[in-house]
C-alpha cells in the first residue's frame, strides 16, 4: 500500500513485546523469548521488543560504588547516573537479546 507521502506502508502486523529486565538474565527466558520473536518473525510479522534492564543497571551501580536511588519503588535517576544507564541500557541490555535471537534463529 502506498501512502500520500508516496512512500509504502508495512501492511503486515505489528507485535509489540514487553520484556521486563528480569527476564533477560534467566537462560531459560531468553530462550522461550528469542523462540517467540522467531517464530513471529517467520510467521511474517513485524516484532518491536520493549525490554527494561532494571536487575542489570543495579548490579553495574553496585560495582562502581554507586547506590541505586529510589522512590516509590521507581528508579531515580540523576544527571551522573545518566551516562551509566546509558552505558547498560545500550551496551549490554540491548545488544545481548538481539544477538541471541540472531544466534538461536541461525541454529534452526
Amino acid at each position: 500500500m502506498i501512502n500520500q507521502g508516496g512512500s509504502t506502508v508495512d501492511q503486515r502486523p505489528l507485535a509489540v513485546v514487553k520484556v521486563g529486565g528480569d527476564i533477560l538474565l534467566d537462560e531459560i527466558q531468553r530462550v522461550g523469548l528469542a523462540k517467540n520473536v522467531i517464530g513471529l518473525i517467520s510467521e511474517n510479522w513485524r516484532v518491536v521488543v520493549l525490554h527494561g534492564g532494571g536487575p542489570q543497571l543495579s548490579a553495574m551501580q553496585s560495582r562502581c560504588g554507586i547506590e541505586p536511588r529510589k522512590v516509590a519503588g521507581r528508579r531515580i535517576t540523576s544527571q551522573e547516573d545518566l551516562v551509566l544507564v546509558k552505558q547498560v541500557l545500550c551496551g549490554q541490555v540491548n545488544v545481548d537479546p538481539v544477538s541471541y535471537t540472531h544466534l538461536r534463529a541461525h541454529e534452526t
